[in-house]
């Protein structure tokens, strides 16, 4: 599958110390590391597998994922934000 991540650059430009004009090609990689190297073994692949074919089909708002998106919104991207500032 395609490098889906489960944050997008806004998420961590709002939410950590890089200035909004920074070029997200610069830190992508360093996502991309946090997702695979530190998240994926604690939810599991299937976990992560299930959450980027969610996004790859926008469905991830709708009503029968409310429970995916509210552990993506309230744990998942708040952790893996902490994980890219590691790898960052």
């Amino acid at each position: 599958m395609a490098n889906v991540l489960l944050i997008t650059t806004n998420d961590i430009k709002l939410k950590t110390r890089i200035d909004g004009n920074t070029d997200s090609e610069n830190f992508i990689s360093s996502m991309i590391v946090a997702q695979e190297v530190y998240l994926e073994p604690i939810l599991g692949t299937d976990l992560v597998l299930r959450y980027k074919d969610m996004i790859l089909q926008d469905s991830i708002g709708n009503l029968v994922n409310s429970d995916y998106k509210y552990l993506l919104d309230n744990y998942i991207k708040p952790l893996l934000i902490r994980f890219f500032l590691i790898v960052y």
